[in-house]
């Protein structure tokens, strides 16, 4: 899954392209960041608690997920970064 921007700038304005993926829980929880703001900026501070917590869609992480997620939360500044890293692990690149 890459991340593309529509307008720079903007958490919101990020859109991710579809296609396969070894990791379902993360490109599940990139569609669920990319469709509410609100969500990308709990999972920033809050990896853990908000991925399983989500009211309609939780997200089950096993333990290399959840591991992949809290090194990504800890080194992202903001929600951008966040899904930037995010998308080169679907992709396929280390963390």
């Amino acid at each position: 899954m890459t991340v593309v921007p529509l307008r720079h700038g903007r958490e919101r304005d990020y859109m991710p392209r579809p296609g396969l993926s070894t990791r379902p829980a993360l490109t599940h929880l990139m569609l669920l960041m990319t469709a509410d703001a609100t969500f990308a900026r709990r999972l920033l501070r809050e990896p853990l608690v908000t991925a399983t917590a989500h009211p309609h869609y939780p997200v089950h992480l096993d333990a290399q997920d959840r591991a992949t997620l809290q090194t990504i939360c800890s080194c992202s500044q903001n929600v951008d970064e966040m899904l930037k890293n995010l998308a080169d692990v679907i992709d396929g690149n280390p963390a």
